[in-house]
């Protein structure tokens, strides 16, 4: 019993940095996909330039931003900002977290 405890502590030490490795990478991109939208650097962002990043991706896209799409898209900020109608990185990520938590219990 002591051996399968020792390799299972040996195998959690060694896969800690990998997943250390993931969460930093995960934080990185999650910034960076932030200052892409927040538009006037003043660290969060609003309505305004949550819905110019999504006309610029559906532009990008080739694809139409529908009015419905446009709702939507409110919708989900408005969400994701709170009360306050501003958006925080720290939001941000929790909306994320939760988008994944939540698309991992329907598989």
């Amino acid at each position: 019993m002591k051996k399968l405890a020792l390799i299972a502590s040996a195998l959690g030490l060694a896969v800690s940095p990998a997943l250390a490795g993931d969460k930093a990478k995960w934080d990185e991109k999650m910034a960076e996909k932030f200052s892409g939208i927040d538009a006037n650097n003043d660290g969060s962002i609003s309505e305004a330039e949550y819905m110019a990043h999504k006309v610029a991706y559906y532009e990008k896209e080739g694809k139409e931003l529908t009015d419905e799409k446009a709702e939507k898209a409110r919708a989900h900020f408005a969400k994701m900002s709170g009360d306050d109608g501003a958006l925080t990185l720290a939001e941000m990520k929790d909306s994320y977290k939760k988008k994944k938590k939540d698309k991992d219990r329907s598989s």
